[in-house]
């Protein structure tokens, strides 16, 4: 969104150059044409920015499948017996960087 809003922003600016250099007059001219659609197409990237964005979040690395978990589990798991104990869960909470928080909440 960022990069979308400094284009539009360029393009205002450029606009306003331009229309300041040239012979006012209430004809649409190839400059005004251009700006509007500059502004268009500022406004499309914005709206594909914030699209990509949301569902960058939707499908963020931090929702594991269920399958993943499964093999985290047993890779935590070190005495096989299907139940984490504190230690092997206190592990597994470290080395998936849990704040201090997160770990506190869990006990």
């Amino acid at each position: 969104p960022a990069l979308s809003v400094t284009m539009m922003l360029t393009t205002a600016t450029v606009y306003y150059v331009a229309s300041r250099s040239t012979p006012q007059s209430n004809d649409s001219t190839l400059i005004g044409r251009l700006y509007l659609a500059g502004i268009l197409c500022s406004f499309m990237l914005v709206f594909v920015s914030i699209v990509s964005t949301a569902l960058n979040l939707i499908n963020s690395d931090e929702k594991l499948s269920h399958r993943r978990m499964t093999e985290l589990f047993h890779a935590f798991d070190k005495d096989k017996d299907g139940v984490l104990s504190e230690e092997e869960l206190s592990s597994a909470l470290l080395v998936l960087h849990a704040s201090a928080q997160e770990r506190e909440e869990i006990w």
